[in-house]
């Protein structure tokens, strides 16, 4: 049975007084909101943000949808606003956006890369914005034609392009003192205001439940806009809507119809009605009901918790509610901590272990709630199934945080509420959780040897736990008869697949399998060999590389786990490898017979030399040809950068490795940004926030000579030297050079900071504050990025790498360097027109 769910985005509050306001957008999705909800949408999603419709806001939003999606759900997405089609491209104008450069502002109508790692079974996006020219009576901005061409969509499931009109053609909509000739005969009163588009959206949704096919949604609201245009006597062209897609209309399912969903059932599933009669049986109607809490430190949310004060202690206390609306639910190939849902075979976490995460991550860093047992609870409920459809999933073990209820079992979950919840207000227990100061962050290398060595260290959550339990499930299945099975964990910088990294070696390891981690990183693997191998020869051998094992057994190991995968290079041999191993086998062969379970995590934008394979795609190619099983879990959210999403947004589109261009930083209050205009302006903010007691790293592009071979006794050279400023890179080898730490612990040795790291020593580490240093091998000229080969030191490029996969790695380096800051980052260009357009994009903090 499909599962449909809804995002429903408008701008309507311009900052430019050149672009008309559209004060009706709100109260046009408000509207078909209710009409989803009310038609059998499960959940129907209409996110604000304090900084308006931004396009960090936009595409978070719609990346944390599709990211989240199960096979069988059915996406919609409803994109409301100003919009205009330049070179080739359909752009929907954020609340942020100037007219003078909407190319770079624009938030292009275009998501190929997130659909394609989506698992949802259909996508649908609604288009309310294609308006021209300022005119009133238009949702419009300027006298260029819309897109004629098609907006790029994955070929791996159904995907649809829904336009308010056509090329050439405005989307109208009736302003608050336009009068109907017949307003009865359309069910609008004097003084109503609304886009044509969307309003027939809804009254087809509302009032046409037999439409459910794509191909009849597209004429019941073609006809539903006629009405509105003759009932208001619009003088302009009457607007036809445009369809694109690759698929048959007729077989694109797009609403709930009649026979799959009744009313009734529609209600109940329905999260504001279940929580609300939820609250009011348990007679705790006075207490706060907080949706979509910011976990700190990361960009994660908890959907609702309630607050209110302990019935027996009146201190401020906290239950975490994950509703779910699944109809059936069974464990995951026999394992508790994974569930099948509605017959969909991608596993999902059992809700009752994303509840234990979140309220075990609230106890760890919210720090309003203090380490008294039971200050938090929590539990999930399953309200649209009862205990025998949801049988086995209830086998995990459950505590005060892992409770699980399905709707025969609501007398016991009002019961566990009403021993945690007093029936009395709980606002001011609210106001503390939201306003308190988070707690110090867990770095990684800080407890490695912890989280290796003794005990859970790391607290996982949502997409991150299942991860860890698809290896923990698919080691257990690998001691019977079986297909092998591997598990791809792909997300961005400090999405925590080094976390999860070691969480699955301490954990195997603790449990007796042979377990390996390996990386393509020399700092890396040394760094870890150091910390979490110290005095222990036995740990430290836990810690290999990629080219460990061209001559290992076959399933030599039960696991190997291959952090940083998208350094895999195409074989293992290097210029130390003896002529007789030089087989020419690929590396990606080798991981993948070494170990019953290979798991690998991979950051595709982290591809920073020419030779690097590691892709989703290749992964998967190379195990599809063995026949192998492959689950691929995205991990969306992040933790570095203090889990500010619109900070790596920010990084993507400054580098162009996302469509849109350069946007303007809007302070989040989650990380710090700013741009320094010499080098001793960036390196004292950074000695000021050591003195503070932070740590800071100086890092910067391949761009100056590096002295690497260093005569005994002698300080390291000062090869990066702009203007008077001048400073040694980091060590190249593995020893100290006076004082100064070795390679592979540049990022960890507090000595570190005397020195500037490049892209291989800093690639998968963090630190608190990050200086980065953009040399002449990238500038901006005009309105585009422009790569320098000439400028570029690095070895590693050669005259035969192509231009554009030079301009594609140098970017992807900076992308590096750029996301390694917890707290914030300073930037410093050598060349004046990129720092003038670094300072034009970052107003000083």
């Amino acid at each position: 049975m499909p599962r449909f769910r809804a995002l429903l985005i408008g701008a309507s509050d311009y900052d430019d007084p050149a672009l008309t306001n559209l004060p009706f957008v709100p109260t046009d999705l408000e509207r078909l909101a209710d009409a989803l909800r009310a038609r059998g949408y499960q959940t129907v999603d209409v996110p604000t943000s304090r900084r308006g419709v931004t396009p960090n806001f936009v595409h978070g939003e719609i990346r944390k949808l599709l990211a989240s999606a199960g096979r069988n759900d059915v996406l919609l997405i409803m994109l409301s606003g100003h919009g205009v089609h330049i070179n080739g491209a359909d752009y929907l104008l954020p609340e942020d956006a100037y007219l003078n450069i909407v190319d770079r502002a624009g938030i292009e109508i275009d998501w190929a890369r997130e659909l394609d790692h989506s698992a949802a079974e259909s996508v649908v996006f609604l288009i309310d914005a294609c308006r021209e020219g300022v005119d009133p009576g238009t949702m419009s901005v300027a006298n260029r034609q819309w897109g004629t061409r098609k907006s790029a969509a994955a070929t791996q499931r159904k995907v649809a392009y829904v336009y308010a009109c056509s090329p050439a053609q405005l989307a109208l909509y009736v302003r608050h003192d336009d009068t109907a000739v017949d307003p009865d005969s359309i069910d609008t009163t004097s003084g109503d205001t609304f886009s044509l588009f969307s309003r027939a959206m809804t009254d087809v949704v509302a009032g046409q439940p037999r439409v459910g096919s794509l191909d009849r949604l597209e004429a019941a609201v073609q006809d539903r806009i006629g009405d509105f245009h003759r009932a208001y006597a619009k003088s302009r062209p009457l607007q036809q809507i445009r369809v694109l897609t690759d698929v048959p209309k007729e077989d694109f399912l797009v609403l709930p119809t009649d026979a799959s969903l009744s009313a009734e059932a529609t209600d109940e599933q329905s999260l504001h009605v279940v929580l609300n009669k939820l609250l009011t049986s348990a007679g705790l109607d006075q207490v706060e009901v907080l949706r979509n809490v910011d976990l700190p430190l990361t960009s994660m949310r908890a959907a609702v918790v309630l607050a209110g004060h302990h019935p027996d202690t009146g201190r401020p206390s906290y239950f975490v509610l994950e509703l779910k609306d699944w109809a059936s639910v069974s464990p995951y190939d026999g394992a508790s901590t994974l569930c099948s849902v509605d017959g969909d075979p991608a596993p999902v976490l059992n809700p009752a272990e994303e509840v234990k995460g979140t309220c075990d991550y609230l106890a760890a860093f919210n720090g309003a709630i203090i380490d008294e047992t039971g200050h938090v609870a929590g539990a999930a409920f399953l309200h649209n199934t009862t205990a025998p459809k949801a049988s086995g999933v209830q086998a995990v073990p459950q505590g005060e945080q892992t409770m699980l209820f399905t709707s025969d079992g609501q007398d016991q979950l009002i019961d566990a509420l009403r021993s945690r919840l007093a029936p009395a207000p709980g606002a001011d227990a609210a106001a503390a959780l939201l306003n308190s100061e988070p707690r110090p962050a867990t770095q990684l290398m800080g407890v490695a040897a912890d989280e290796v060595r003794s005990a859970e260290q790391f607290i996982l959550l949502k997409q991150q736990r299942l991860a860890y339990e698809l290896v923990l499930n698919a080691v257990r299945k690998a001691e019977g008869i079986g297909p092998k099975e591997i598990v791809i964990v792909t997300g961005g910088p400090g999405s925590g697949k080094s976390v999860i990294a070691l969480s699955l070696l301490g954990e195997l390891d603790r449990n007796g399998y042979k377990a390996a981690h390996a990386t393509g990183s020399q700092s890396f693997t040394k760094t870890m060999r150091k910390i979490a191998g110290a005095g222990d020869t036995r740990v430290k051998g836990l810690f290999k590389y990629f080219n460990s094992f061209m001559q290992s057994k076959p399933e030599e190991f039960d696991v190997l786990i291959c952090d940083e995968a998208h350094r895999l290079r195409e074989t293992s041999v290097d210029r130390y490898t003896p002529a007789a191993q030089r087989t020419g086998r690929p590396q990606i062969d080798e991981l993948l017979d070494v170990a019953r379970v290979p798991v690998f995590l991979l950051d595709e934008h982290q591809v920073v030399r020419p030779g690097e394979t590691g892709t989703v795609e290749f992964i998967k190619s190379a195990a599809a040809a063995r026949g192998y099983t492959c689950h691929v879990v995205p991990l969306a959210d992040q933790f570095r950068c203090g889990g500010s999403e619109e900070y790596l947004r920010w990084v993507v589109r400054l580098l162009e490795l996302a469509p849109g261009g350069p946007i303007e930083w809007v302070p989040d209050g989650k990380v710090t940004l700013q741009v320094a205009e010499t080098p001793e302006e960036l390196e004292s903010v950074l000695r000021a926030r050591r003195s503070e007691g932070y740590n800071a790293r100086i890092s910067a592009g391949y761009c100056w000579p590096w002295t690497k071979k260093i005569p005994a006794g002698q300080d390291l050279p000062e090869d990066v030297v702009i203007g008077e400023w001048r400073r040694p890179w980091n060590v190249a080898g593995d020893k100290r050079v006076a004082g100064a730490p070795p390679s592979a612990l540049w990022a960890t040795d507090p000595a570190g900071f005397g020195q500037v790291g490049c892209v291989y020593t800093a690639q998968g580490f963090e630190y608190d504050w990050s200086g980065v240093i953009l040399g002449p091998d990238l500038v901006w000229r005009e309105d585009r990025w422009v790569a320098d080969r000439s400028a570029s030191k690095d070895t590693a490029f050669k005259k035969s790498t192509p231009d554009d996969e030079l301009d594609r790695l140098i970017r992807n380096t900076y992308k590096v360097l750029l996301t390694r800051g917890m707290i914030g980052t300073v930037i410093f260009s050598t060349d004046a027109e990129t720092r003038a357009k670094l300072k034009e994009l970052v107003s000083q903090q």
